[in-house]
C-alpha cells in the first residue's frame, strides 16, 4: 500500500514505486513487480501466467512463493479481483508457472554465456571467486557433492536442472555450475531464480490435482 509523501519524499519517487510494485492478491504486501508473477485472463476465461509481464489484459498479481499461490487459488482470490469474471483455473497451472520460469532462467543463462559472464569448468569457478570476479554460481541439482563442498562459500542457486539441461543452454553436453560475473544481466538472472526457486522449490506445488474452476 502506499503511504503518505514524507518530507523526504518527492511526487517523482512516489510515481515510481507506484509504478513497479504491486499487492499480492494471496498476502496483502505491496512488493516489487520482479518478485511477483503476473496472470492475466485469457480470451476464452483461462487464467494464464504472464511471466514477462507483457500480456495485454488487466494483472492480477502473486507472490513468486508456493504458499502464497496456494492460497490464491484455495481461497479464490483470483475470482474476487476478477469481480464476478468467471476464470478457470487450469490444473496444471503450477505446472505452467514452473516450467515458464524454469524457460526464462535458462534462456537469460544462455544469453549471459553469449555475452561472455559465464565462468566454466571447476577450477576456473574456484579461481574467479578467490579473486572475487563471481556475482554468484548456478548448481546442478545432480552436481556432486565434492564440488558442492569447494564452492560452499560462494553466493549460489542450487537449481532444479540436471546437468544436462544446464549443459544445453551453455551449448555443452554437461554443466554441474556455473559462475555468472557482475554485470545487469546476471542481475536479472538472479532475479528469475529467485521467483523460480520460490515457486517450484517444492515438489507438492506440482503435483496434478482436480482442474479448478474459479467463479463458478
Amino acid at each position: 500500500m502506499m503511504t503518505a509523501l514524507t518530507q523526504t519524499d518527492s511526487p517523482s519517487v512516489a510515481c515510481r514505486h507506484a509504478d513497479t510494485a504491486r499487492r499480492c492478491l494471496a498476502c496483502g504486501t505491496s512488493k516489487p513487480k520482479t518478485s511477483l508473477i503476473r496472470f492475466v485472463i485469457a480470451p476464452d476465461g483461462r487464467l494464464t501466467p504472464d511471466i514477462m509481464a507483457r500480456l495485454d489484459g488487466r494483472g492480477f498479481w502473486v507472490s513468486a512463493q508456493r504458499d502464497c499461490l496456494l492460497k490464491a487459488l484455495e481461497t479464490k482470490a483470483f475470482r474476487r479481483a476478477a469481480k464476478g469474471r468467471a476464470v478457470h483455473v487450469p490444473k496444471d497451472l503450477a505446472l505452467q508457472v514452473c516450467d515458464l520460469l524454469g524457460r526464462r532462467c535458462l534462456d537469460l543463462l544462455g544469453l549471459a554465456a553469449k555475452a561472455g559472464l559465464v565462468v566454466r569448468g571447476l577450477p576456473q569457478i574456484e579461481q574467479a571467486l578467490r579473486k572475487e570476479q563471481l556475482s554468484f554460481v548456478v548448481f546442478a541439482w545432480d552436481a556432486g557433492a565434492d564440488g558442492r563442498k569447494k564452492l560452499c562459500g560462494a553466493r549460489g542457486f542450487s537449481t532444479l536442472f540436471p546437468q544436462t539441461v544446464l549443459g544445453a543452454a551453455l551449448g555443452q553436453d554437461h554443466v554441474a555450475y556455473a559462475g555468472l560475473l557482475p554485470h545487469a544481466l546476471s542481475d536479472k538472472l538472479m532475479q528469475e531464480l529467485a521467483r523460480y526457486l520460490g515457486v517450484c522449490a517444492d515438489e507438492q506445488l506440482l503435483n496434478d490435482k482436480d482442474e479448478i474452476v474459479d467463479g463458478r
